[in-house]
């Protein structure tokens, strides 16, 4: 296996919103216009390509969150051996956005959440949020035959006894 091929680099997407990147560039093209804006362009471009994802290096046994810019990534690495499952976990993800007269408005998303998991259950790692149940257990599949990991069902355990 090359140095390539021992990093499964799992894609988040954008970092930032679909009408934020789309206004970033069109600031950017405003402010190449002049040559004091120049900087501001570049910075307006870099932010529509910002990506962020996961890496997990089975080489040297890491695993980081990354953000990625052109191909190059940067992030911490960890140790990824603390970690000895993989789960999917269901997340119900509300957002809450007020209206000029304070009106609450929710939107609530369902995600599940392809999750690294110590043997306790206990200390996790998000690898990735999926839109489907199916897109989860295609992902968590290519997890496991990547790194050995099982596939386990969420079941963390009591740290100490039940208080009557």
């Amino acid at each position: 296996m090359s140095k390539e091929q021992s990093r499964l680099v799992i894609q988040q997407g954008a970092v930032l919103p679909g009408m934020v990147r789309v206004l970033s560039v069109i600031l950017g093209i405003v402010a190449s216009l002049t040559i004091i804006g120049i900087p501001l362009g570049l910075l307006g471009f870099g932010l529509a390509i910002y990506m962020g994802g996961t890496e997990i290096d089975l080489g040297s046994k890491n695993v980081r969150e990354y953000n990625g810019l052109l191909g190059a990534r940067w992030g911490k690495w960890q140790p990824l051996a603390p970690f000895k499952a993989i789960v999917i976990l269901r997340k119900r993800r509300v957002s809450t956005m007020y209206s000029r007269g304070q009106i609450a408005m929710d939107e609530v998303e369902m995600n599940h959440d392809v999750v690294l998991v110590d043997r306790a259950h206990r200390m996790k790692f998000v690898v990735r949020a999926c839109d489907t149940e199916e897109e989860a257990r295609t992902l968590a599949a290519k997890i496991a035959g990547a790194t050995g990991y099982a596939v386990e069902r969420y079941a963390p355990h009591r740290i100490n006894p039940q208080r009557r």
